[in-house]
């Protein structure tokens, strides 16, 4: 991706992943689901990422990954969405106390990956990419 690529919508991408997810005008298929979610989770958007904490927690489309399902759940909390913090509790009483803290490193390396990425894409300027605003304001801030 070049400086001069606009990020694509991640809302759209997010739908996309329902659409396959549930099998709403398309064929089910939880694989092209994950793929769709990651793509939008990747630009900020809260609902992907709860969602792909959702379905590494049961499996569907991916390995059953706990680790994961809780690294996503918990930057999904960090941007506000309403329903993560429960799911990622619910995952975390199935973890050890050993894998939590591996979950928020996995996620802090996220997050510092996909912030940068950003900064590169839009400089400082971050409201010139077109991702989600909670993100944006976390990223401003974000550091690591």
């Amino acid at each position: 991706m070049t400086p001069r690529t606009p990020v694509p919508l991640a809302s759209a991408q997010y739908n996309l992943g329902q659409m396959y997810r549930k099998g709403e005008g398309v064929i089910q298929d939880y694989a092209e689901a994950v793929k769709w979610y990651r793509k939008a989770a990747e630009q900020g958007y809260a609902l992907a990422q709860s969602n792909l904490g959702v379905v590494y927690a049961s499996g569907e489309g991916v390995i059953q990954d706990n680790l994961y399902a809780h690294m996503w759940l918990n930057i999904a909390a960090s941007l506000d969405d309403e329903e993560a913090p429960e799911y990622r509790d619910r995952v975390a009483k199935k973890m050890t106390p050993e894998d939590i803290p591996q979950a928020q490193k996995l996620g802090k390396r996220r997050l510092q990956m996909v912030c940068d990425a950003f900064r590169k894409i839009a400089g400082e300027d971050l409201g010139a990419a077109n991702i989600e605003n909670r993100f944006i304001d976390f990223c401003k801030t974000w550091r690591g």
